[in-house]
């Protein structure tokens, strides 16, 4: 098997980002303070994610993401998209 990766490890103590910082859709800028994880730090560790399970089923082509709970084809999308053997 592969050695996995560090984990990202995100503090009690971290402060966030300031929305400044992100396009934030309007409807969701009152509801908000900080970001604390950004969407492309979700689909770069999910992609990271995914070429390492197929490393450690040999890297096989006929290996891919079956997401079967509503919602986590936003994850398992751009994660297949990525892949190559």
């Amino acid at each position: 098997m592969a050695t996995s990766s560090p984990c990202v490890v995100i503090s009690d103590e971290e402060q966030g980002y300031d929305l400044d910082l992100f396009c934030i859709p309007k409807h969701y800028a009152s509801d908000l303070e900080r970001v604390y994880i950004p969407h492309g730090l979700i689909l770069d560790r999910t992609e990271r994610l995914a070429r390492e399970i197929l490393k450690d089923m040999g890297g096989s082509p006929h290996c891919g993401p079956l997401c079967t709970q509503r919602g986590l084809q936003v994850l398992c999308g751009p994660a297949g998209l990525h892949q190559s053997p």
